[in-house]
């Protein structure tokens, strides 16, 4: 499955609870370069991004490339974690 379809599957699959989930991403200059948006922001979701409007109503972009990991906070499951390369030679 691809981000895309897990995400949509969150927004559209009446089995799944989008409020229970956030999205870890890689943002440069954050503590640990790392930001978590919860699910329930998340208002669109295109082809190779998604955009969420944060508590002061600033709308910003996500490429797919930055998420690290999608997780459902209620049980501590990761739902989706990017894969990390190991560098050649270790």
């Amino acid at each position: 499955m691809t981000i895309r379809d897990i995400l949509n599957a969150l927004f559209w699959d009446s089995r799944q609870r989008k409020d229970d989930c956030e999205i870890v991403y890689l943002h440069r200059g954050a503590p640990m370069n790392r930001r978590v948006v919860a699910c329930k922001l998340v208002t669109k979701i295109r082809p190779i991004w998604f955009t969420y409007v944060d508590e002061r109503g600033r709308e910003t972009v996500i490429p797919f490339h930055r998420i690290l990991e999608i997780r459902n906070v209620k049980t501590g499951e990761s739902i989706w974690r990017k894969k990390v390369e190991k560098p050649i030679g270790l």
